[in-house]
């Protein structure tokens, strides 16, 4: 029904750069709005941008501008993953 989804994101390799990458989230509905939530198991580490910025565990988005742009996810170590729940609000 578009009203939640649970995304993970796996850095696989080396990043090119230090630049976050847009991971895009086609399929929502566009004209809800949602809380973005980083569910990751493990201690918290401040990061960078978006969900990534110190202290942030949670924004708020519409579903259009997560299809269309996406979130921030800031370069990881090699082979960790972050885990993002996405809610209609």
């Amino acid at each position: 029904d578009r009203s939640a989804a649970l995304v993970s994101y796996v850095q696989l390799d080396e990043p090119r750069n230090d630049q976050p990458v847009a991971l895009r989230l086609p399929g929502l509905d566009p004209a809800r709005r949602y809380q973005v939530t980083d569910v990751t198991p493990g201690p918290v580490r401040p990061r960078r941008g978006g969900l990534d910025e110190p202290g942030i565990t949670a924004v708020q988005v519409s579903g259009a501008a997560l299809g269309r742009i996406g979130l921030a996810i800031a370069p990881r170590r090699v082979l960790t993953a972050a885990v993002i729940l996405i809610e209609a609000r």
